[in-house]
C-alpha cells in the first residue's frame, strides 16, 4: 500500500508542482505543462524460457543463479522510446523501483548480455515487453520472459570416425554469419552464434595418414534452435578404410522447443562424390547437374586459368543459387569493399546485384526460372591472387521443386 502511495505522489509531483521564481523582488508563478507517467520496476519478474535452456527443468526470478548458470541479475535493461532510441539503461539487479517519463510508447528490452561474438557456453537470451504510460498514472512492467536469441552449434563425431582419425590435428571451423568457432575434437560444449544467417562447418583433418577436408553447408539458420552436426565414416568393412576410398557424410539434426526433426540433405566428401574430376557421371539428384571442362570438383584448382566456368542444368528451373565463399582472409570485411559478402545468392542478389553483374555473374531474371546457366568465375580469380592459401566457393541450387544439389570449388595460390 504504502509503495503504491509513493508512486502515486511520484507520478502526480509534476502537475502539482508551482515554482517561483524570483527577478528583482518580483515573482511569477510558472507551473510545469510536463505530462508524465510512472513505470513501477519493482515488481518486475524475469524468466527463461525453460523450452530454450540446457537444463529443459531450469526457470531462473528474480536474478537468483542456480545450476543453470543464468544470472538473471546481470540481465541488462534498455528502456525504448516510440523511435527506437534508448532511454535509460540498466542491470537487472540495479534497476530502480520507479521511473517517471514522458507520456507516450515505449519497449523494454532485456538480454542477458551485450557481446556479440560467438563463444562456447554463453547463450544470448533476450525478451521485451512493449507499453504505453498515460499521464498521472503508474504502469507495472510485471513478468518478461527471456528466450534464446542464439544459434546453438554442437559439433560430434561417430565412434568409427573418432577411431580413424588423429585428434590431434583434426577439427571442425564453424562459420555462421561473420562470427566463427573452432571446434577440436575434444571440444564437446556447444557454440552459440548470435547471428541468423548460413551455416558453414568446414572439417579439416587427418585420417588414417591422409588429409581429408569437408563442408557442410546449411544455408538460414535460425536463432532459438540447436543444430547437432555429426561427422561419420560412410562406409568402412571390419574397423578397416581404404585410404583411397575414405568417405566421410554428415548428419544435421535440429532441435527446438522439444520436438526434433532430422534435415535429409547430406555432403560427401571430395572422393565421393560422383560429378568429381570431370563434371561426368550421375549426380545425387536426377534433376540438377553440375558440368566443366576446365575445373575439378574434388582438386584444388590453380588461379591462372584462362576459363573457369560451371554449366549448371536444373530441369524444373533454378529457384536459388547461393554461394558460399570459404576463406581465412576473404571475410566479409574484405568482400565488402568490392561490394559482396561471403555469401550471396545470384537469384536474388539484393544490394549486390551491380557489384556481382560487373564480375560477369548471371543475376536475378537470369538465374531465377532458368533451366541452364554458366556460373562464371573467371573475373573473379584475380581477387584470389592476393592471398596465399585455399578459397573455397560452395554452390548450392535449388530447383523450383524444392530439390537440392551443390558442388565446392577449391583455388589454391600458392
Amino acid at each position: 500500500m504504502r509503495k503504491s502511495l509513493i508512486g502515486a505522489v511520484i507520478a502526480a509531483l509534476p502537475a502539482m508542482l508551482s515554482i517561483t521564481s524570483c527577478n528583482d523582488g518580483k515573482s511569477e508563478p510558472t507551473v510545469s505543462a510536463a505530462k508524465t507517467g510512472t513505470l513501477e520496476l519493482s515488481g518486475m519478474d524475469v524468466s527463461v524460457n525453460p523450452d530454450q535452456t540446457d537444463q529443459s527443468d531450469v526457470t531462473v526470478t528474480s536474478g537468483s543463479r542456480n545450476d543453470s548458470n543464468v544470472d538473471v541479475g546481470a540481465f541488462v535493461i534498455d528502456l525504448l522510446d516510440g523511435k527506437g532510441q534508448t532511454t535509460a539503461s540498466w542491470t537487472y539487479a540495479d534497476k530502480p523501483s520507479m521511473h517517471v517519463l514522458p507520456v507516450g510508447s515505449y519497449t523494454l528490452e532485456i538480454r542477458s548480455h551485450k557481446e556479440t561474438a560467438a563463444a562456447f557456453e554463453r547463450p544470448l537470451y533476450m525478451g521485451s515487453r512493449g507499453f504505453e504510460i498515460k499521464q498521472g498514472t503508474i504502469y507495472n512492467i510485471g513478468a518478461v520472459t527471456c528466450s534464446l536469441a542464439s544459434v546453438k552449434v554442437t559439433i560430434r563425431y561417430s565412434d568409427e570416425l573418432a577411431a580413424l582419425m588423429d585428434a590431434e590435428v583434426s577439427s571442425v571451423k564453424v562459420t555462421v554469419g561473420s562470427s566463427q568457432l573452432t571446434y577440436p575434437v575434444s571440444e564437446t560444449r556447444p557454440g552459440y552464434f548470435h547471428e541468423g544467417k548460413s551455416l558453414v562447418a568446414e572439417f579439416s583433418g587427418v585420417i588414417k595418414g591422409n588429409k581429408e577436408q569437408m563442408i557442410k553447408a546449411i544455408p538460414d539458420v535460425k536463432p532459438g534452435h540447436h543444430y547437432i552436426i555429426t561427422f561419420a565414416v560412410k562406409s568402412a568393412t571390419g574397423g578397416y578404410v581404404d585410404p583411397k576410398h575414405i568417405s566421410i557424410d554428415t548428419s544435421v539434426t535440429v532441435e527446438h522447443l522439444g520436438y526434433t526433426v532430422d534435415m535429409d540433405e547430406t555432403i560427401l566428401d571430395s572422393s565421393d562424390r560422383p560429378n568429381g574430376g570431370n563434371g561426368g557421371g550421375e549426380e545425387p539428384s536426377e534433376q540438377i547437374s553440375f558440368t566443366s571442362s576446365t575445373l575439378s570438383f574434388t582438386d584444388n584448382n590453380p588461379t591462372d586459368l584462362a576459363e573457369a566456368k560451371v554449366l549448371i542444368h536444373a530441369d524444373k528451373g533454378i529457384s536459388s543459387l547461393v554461394v558460399d565463399i570459404i576463406s581465412d582472409d576473404l571475410t566479409d570485411d574484405f568482400l565488402r569493399e568490392v561490394g559482396l559478402a561471403s555469401t550471396f545468392d545470384l537469384a536474388a542478389p539484393g544490394e549486390m546485384q551491380g557489384a556481382l553483374a560487373g564480375l560477369g555473374f548471371p543475376t536475378g531474371a537470369e538465374v531465377t526460372g532458368k533451366t541452364d546457366v554458366t556460373f562464371d568465375i573467371t573475373q573473379f580469380l584475380p581477387l584470389l591472387d592476393i592471398y596465399q592459401g585455399v578459397h573455397k566457393f560452395h554452390i548450392t541450387v535449388t530447383d523450383a521443386d524444392g530439390n537440392k544439389a551443390d558442388r565446392t570449388l577449391s583455388f589454391i595460390v600458392e
